[in-house]
């Protein structure tokens, strides 16, 4: 899919920061503009591109930020938050947890500088290779909640959504509901293959549900172009198939390689990254099997999978 690099105008309030072409670690962001402040939704993987981010929010609102708010703890969305600590910064309580005990930036920055190899480590340094991972201090937010959670800007109400596990255990989304915006963070991926490490493929498909029950005009995904409704119910048609497949190969014993060797993906095939698909079969296999969605992933067990995958498409 084809889209621009930079601020985009939602709505006479509302913006947001779109990074193409939306595969690893190209995520977008939000602004909601009120009189004298501004929410931000979301900051990016490093310093360099969070500095751009915020100095084009700054030029088209003209209001300095209050408030951050975080859709979930992965690091393109959040490792740049130190450079917006006089905001509020506001996240799930899963969030907050897993910044504060969760991956360092150093190791990805070790991984980017390691030598090439055709396993795991040559495909996360080919998927990280364009992000300068130096110089970051991950930047927790300081205010949590588990449900819902609404921000006052001014006379109007901005607010913040939990559906249930997802794409992660505490993914938000942020509603604008007199401008009918929604920020989906990553519980939305378009031209970009969603995918699952600790989460639920089932719920996720639940979630769709419930914000497409907000009636938004305008939908912003974690990554890829700014949609509508139609983009949300497209990446729920993908979680479905998903589901439905995995499931018929998981009843014939295939382990989730296997399986995703398997898959038709028809038409998302074309989709940035599509070998996460063996992500997804990886948490599809635990959910199936009764495991709760805070079950880890082994992350290099992940990426050796998807790498050979991706090799194996290549033939």
């Amino acid at each position: 899919m084809s889209y621009q690099r930079g601020v985009t105008e939602l709505g006479p309030t509302t913006y947001a920061f779109l990074q193409p072409d939306g595969g690893w670690g190209w995520s977008n962001s939000g602004l909601i503009a009120g009189q004298g402040e501004a929410v931000l939704v979301d900051t990016f993987f490093d310093l360099a591109n969070t500095r751009e981010l915020l100095s084009e929010f700054a030029s088209a609102s003209g209001v300095p930020v209050r408030t951050l708010v975080n859709t979930h703890h992965n690091g393109d969305h959040c490792w740049g938050n130190q450079l917006v600590q006089d905001a509020t910064i506001v996240g799930h309580a899963y969030c907050r947890a897993e910044l504060v005990g969760g991956a360092s930036p150093d190791f990805l920055a070790g991984v980017v500088n390691a030598p090439d190899d055709d396993g795991p480590v040559g495909y996360i340094k080919r998927a990280f290779a364009p992000f300068d991972f130096g110089g970051i201090s991950v930047t927790p937010p300081t205010v949590t909640f588990e449900d819902r959670l609404t921000v006052h800007l001014g006379d109007r109400d901005v607010h913040l959504l939990h559906f249930g596990p997802g794409h992660t255990l505490g993914d938000i989304v942020v509603w604008v509901p007199d401008e009918r915006v929604l920020f989906a963070g990553d519980l939305l991926f378009l031209g970009s293959t969603p995918l699952v490490w600790e989460g639920s493929l089932l719920n996720w498909i639940d979630a769709v549900d419930g914000m497409i029950a907000l009636d938004p005009a305008v939908v912003v995904p974690g990554h890829g172009p700014v949609t509508d409704v139609e983009g949300l119910r497209r990446m729920q048609r993908y979680l479905q198939h998903v589901v439905a497949e995995g499931g018929r190969l998981k009843e014939r014993g295939l382990a989730p390689l296997a399986a995703a060797k398997e898959v038709d993906l028809g038409s998302y095939a074309e989709w940035l990254d599509s070998e996460r698909l063996v992500l997804n079969l990886m948490r599809l296999w635990l959910e199936l099997d009764g495991h709760p969605p805070h079950t880890r992933i082994e992350a290099l067990d992940a990426f050796a999978n998807m790498a050979a995958l991706a090799e194996a498409w290549r033939g």
